[in-house]
């Protein structure tokens, strides 16, 4: 029944969505011309690319931990099945890479660094910023490690285990996150919860990407609800997920369905 609603959501989306160019916001029209200009593609992004192919061609069995809603892939949980299966597009992640060129972060949280590949474009795109990158799985943190050392990425900083294990001492440590992408768990209701402990330290021009807001009837209520938040300014919903905005100057609240050129 969901795949049938995520058809018929799509189809909505699609007819609901907006080009860059049909924002009349000068801030968001500025903003989304930024992010969305394939002219702006930046030395680093072949270099990511090149090893996101590596991973593509390795066969090498690794561990299975999953705390979140598991894995919709059956079979062999090998190098080249997570990358083909959990690894996000490279539309999406330069879309993100140039949200973060854009707005200059300086501290970036990540939960979910899966093999790597979104954590090394975090941080090449502001390497004055300190990311944090959380996973549970142990053995996709050691290839994620040894991703940001051949990119000699020295502001990337791993944690491994639990979520809501590591968050309560990290953010105390942290004081203030000006960035996080949500990712790795899949349950509408863990969405909610980080996003409640988060909110508290997050700073005054936040902004906050939760991933696949569309993997479940769950996840999609979880999101709807989140972006009634009272202090989030904007949301930009890209349907395979979303971006919460926290700007106190933003005076009218506003929710668009984005189409940008080319798939993410």
């Amino acid at each position: 029944m969901w795949r049938l609603r995520q058809v018929l959501s799509f189809i909505d989306y699609m007819v609901r969505a907006k080009t860059p160019g049909q924002i009349h916001s000068p801030f968001l029209f500025e903003l989304l011309q930024f992010v969305h200009d394939p002219a702006r593609h930046y030395y680093v992004f072949d270099t990511i690319e090149s090893l996101r192919a590596q991973l593509l061609q390795q066969d090498e069995e690794i561990e299975k931990v999953d705390y979140g809603a598991g894995s919709k892939v059956k079979g062999r949980h090998t190098v080249k099945l997570v990358a083909e299966t959990s690894l996000s597009s490279v539309v999406k992640c330069q879309t993100i890479f140039r949200l973060i060129v854009h707005q200059k972060p300086g501290c970036i949280l990540e939960l979910g660094t899966s093999l790597g590949i979104m954590t090394s474009y975090l941080a090449a795109a502001h390497e004055d910023a300190q990311v944090h990158t959380l996973e549970g799985n142990p053995s996709q943190v050691s290839i994620a490690k040894d991703i940001g050392q051949k990119l000699e990425q020295k502001n990337i900083h791993f944690h491994q285990g639990r979520f809501l294990n590591i968050l309560p001492g990290l953010l105390e440590t942290v004081k203030t996150i000006d960035f996080a992408l949500i990712d790795g768990d899949h349950r509408g209701g863990a969405i909610k919860n980080y996003f409640t402990i988060l909110k508290p330290i997050l700073s005054h021009h936040a902004i906050v990407i939760i991933d696949d807001i569309r993997w479940s009837a769950d996840m999609y209520e979880a999101w709807k609800e989140i972006i009634q938040d009272k202090d989030i300014s904007f949301t930009l919903d890209y349907f395979s997920f979303g971006i919460l905005f926290f700007r106190k100057d933003f005076l009218d609240k506003v929710h668009l369905k984005i189409r940008p050129g080319g798939r993410v």
